[in-house]
């Protein structure tokens, strides 16, 4: 998939895997092994057009594993709150930033597991579903999601 934007963007590869399918550990502080810090979501994207947004974005091909998807996409908000606290610590800058979640898919069938609108997670409504052919070229700003966490 691709994003276009307008302003500035960067995105951050949380799940990344390296050589054999293993992942580094999110924390390599942390014993990474069923824990629940050890979820993520693929990306996470800052975007500054005139303010920031935060988007976390699940990739999944043919399936949908909708509790994994859920754990995933709430661990990538604990780590960005993790990080914006951080910051906040460091340079006393509070800024409220804007956080949305989504899950791209090629799923052939996702109405099961979709609200009656076929948009969001019936178990997560916070959650936008897009099927990957809607959104490739889309700009990260025209991305619809109802749901929008708040961080301060």
């Amino acid at each position: 998939l691709k994003f276009k934007f307008t302003g500035n963007a960067f995105a951050i590869k949380l799940d990344k895997k390296i050589k054999g399918g293993e992942q580094h550990p999110l924390f390599h502080f942390l014993d990474d092994q069923g824990k629940a810090w050890s979820r993520r979501c693929d990306f996470i994207v800052f975007h500054l057009n005139r303010n920031i947004r935060v988007y976390c974005f699940e990739y999944k091909f043919k399936t949908l594993s909708i509790d994994g998807i859920i754990s995933q996409l709430n661990a990538s908000v604990a780590w960005y709150q993790s990080l914006h606290s951080t910051i906040r610590n460091y340079t006393s800058i509070t800024k409220r930033l804007k956080l949305t979640k989504f899950v791209f898919s090629y799923h052939p069938n996702p109405d099961q597991y979709l609200d009656r609108d076929n948009k969001y997670l019936r178990k997560d409504p916070s959650i936008r579903h897009y099927n990957y052919d809607e959104v490739d070229n889309i700009k990260l700003e025209d991305l619809e999601n109802n749901s929008v966490l708040t961080i301060n």
